[in-house]
């Protein structure tokens, strides 16, 4: 998926699909539920009904994992999965970041069946052209799945849900669609989101200070500060993507520039804000509500799956983390021997 619905999400798009063929084919217990020592298809959670398997749930957790371990690295550390917190333990945490992804992606899938987004048949040829490509790359589908950490089915069926994602998006694209939002809700939700349409320019080198001096004074004083501000983007060598919309706090502005653009009023210079890449001149937009319709959207989905009803099994409950990610851990050092 993409845009803000969840991090991890993103990473979808680059997961194979698969041809008819492959779908009916026996497969063996390898991948991610091989290392937890589960069948593929033991279902491990049921999403508002819509059963979760050990094949896709797994692959959730050994991201999440794999992020939490990162984090303690940065640190000098490691993660002791027993570490207790207020609701758990750190490992119990990770199950539950995992299992509130897979519950997106059954989200997914149930509001697909329910505004009739099925799979095209050019959909499945990108599928198709996705697989032979990756697996190609990698030296084979074994190899590819392999470094994935993924059996077959579980691949596909992730692949089938970022389509049946994209054909959601198309639908809160069309006026008048049942996930179709008027201008009032798209201002509401931008608004309480705290969104900023904002364009910016950014001087740098030795003279860089004075030249974003001069610069302001100039808009300062400007009865067109939108267009003499984008005229200067254009002549220092433009900002990539601007003018945008975006969230102060999503990481997109620098930190120096994101208090400036959340208080910024429409029409109102943000004046000379230094950076890492030289002085910025931030000037607030009219909002452009259009540009946040598919947050929109992935927010209603990430609400729907947050409300859904989620039910564990025995299998679930059973999972060790510190085992699952201490025999990951062996699987990949194997797997790069």
């Amino acid at each position: 998926m993409r845009r803000t619905i969840l991090p991890l999400l993103l990473i979808i798009c680059l997961l194979p699909a698969g041809c008819e063929k492959a779908r009916t084919a026996p497969e063996a217990e390898t991948g991610l539920s091989g290392t937890a020592g589960l069948a593929a298809d033991t279902v491990v959670a049921a999403v508002d009904g819509r059963e979760v398997t050990a094949g896709q749930y797994l692959y959730w957790l050994a991201a999440v994992c794999g992020d939490i371990r990162d984090y303690y690295r940065s640190a000098g550390g490691e993660p002791d999965w027993s570490a207790p917190l207020e609701d758990g333990t750190l490992g119990g945490y990770a199950k539950d970041q995992a299992l509130r992804s897979a519950a997106l992606y059954a989200t997914v899938e149930g509001w697909a069946e329910k505004y009739g987004c099925a799979l095209t048949a050019e959909d499945r040829a990108a599928m198709d052209a996705e697989w032979a490509e990756k697996t190609a790359a990698a030296g084979g589908e074994e190899t590819y799945l392999a470094r994935q950490g993924l059996d077959r089915s579980a691949a596909e069926t992730l692949s089938e849900d970022h389509y049946l994602y994209l054909r959601l998006c198309a639908l809160a694209e069309e006026p008048n669609s049942p996930l179709w939002a008027g201008e009032e809700e798209l201002a509401e939700f931008f608004r309480q989101q705290g969104y900023v349409t904002v364009d910016m320019v950014t001087f740098s080198g030795e003279d860089g200070e004075n030249r974003a001096a001069e610069a302001f004074a100039g808009l300062n004083a400007s009865r067109s500060p939108e267009a003499d501000l984008a005229a200067l983007r254009t002549a220092a060598g433009g900002e990539d993507g601007y003018p945008r919309t975006l969230l102060p706090t999503d990481g997109t502005l620098p930190e120096s520039l994101s208090a400036s653009a959340a208080a910024l009023a429409e029409g109102q210079l943000s004046g000379i804000v230094e950076t890492e890449d030289g002085w910025a001149i931030l000037l607030r937009l009219r909002d452009d509500t259009e540009a946040v319709r598919q947050d929109l959207l992935d927010h209603r989905l990430q609400a729907a799956a947050d409300g859904a009803e989620v039910r564990t099994t025995e299998a679930y409950r059973n999972l060790d983390t510190a085992a699952f990610c201490a025999a990951l851990d062996r699987s990949r050092e194997a797997l790069e021997k």
